[in-house]
């Protein structure tokens, strides 16, 4: 279910406007749903128990000390009163939740299908386009490896090769929470370049095509 969930959802305006009617009453079925189980879980503490069995023989005292007859329990048999329509109240909820829930479902499957042929075209045109503009920003980098390199030859820089490159942890920063070996060893370097470009064609293919 958590497919639907806020967190989970693509923007609100790039979601099919079919399925922002079933969307808004997913959300609050949901967030009865999650109420309801509160109150379920709230209700369960021991403490209303003590509660309830103190507020009783309080009562009885009273009316012992009154002399009236001892009145029975009432607040037990309303705390358990209590529980069962919370169960019930948390358990028509829950089914609520996965009735919707199955509607969306139906409706994101019958908006995938009428979507496919046109989504496939955009991917296409936009696949094509990044990677053009990837190759363009990798030759850019390079180039300006080469249009250094005088200066840095006259500085008394070392030459490696006249294609920019970098420590794979300047790369991919995220590698160096698994201890990978050989981050910012000299001898193996990433070439920006082909960095970019792999990234770019990486990010955008599909998972099924790899």
């Amino acid at each position: 279910m958590d497919r639907y969930a806020p967190h989970a959802r693509p923007p609100a305006d790039k979601i099919p406007g079919e399925l922002t009617e079933l969307i808004a009453e997913r959300d609050k079925i949901a967030e009865r749903a999650n109420a309801a189980r509160r109150r379920v879980d709230d209700l369960a503490d021991q403490r209303h128990d003590l509660e309830a069995e103190k507020a009783d023989r309080d009562a009885a005292t009273a009316a012992a000390r009154a002399g009236k007859p001892i009145p029975p329990p009432t607040a037990v048999p309303e705390l358990a009163e209590g529980r069962d329509q919370a169960k019930r109240e948390a358990e028509a909820q829950r089914a609520a939740l996965a009735a919707v829930v199955a509607d969306l479902s139906t409706a994101c499957y019958n908006a995938r299908a009428a979507l496919e042929e046109s989504e496939a075209k955009r991917r296409t045109a936009v696949r094509t386009k990044i990677e053009k503009q990837a190759e363009q920003l990798a030759e850019a980098v390079d180039q300006e490896k080469r249009d250094r390199a005088v200066f840095d030859w006259l500085a008394g820089r070392p030459l490696d090769r006249n294609r920019a490159t970098a420590h794979f942890i300047d790369v991919l920063p995220e590698l160096g929470g698994h201890g990978a070996a050989g981050l910012r060893d000299p001898h193996h370097l990433a070439l920006v370049g082909d960095a970019i470009r792999n990234a770019a064609r990486a990010a955008l293919t599909e998972e099924t095509d790899r």
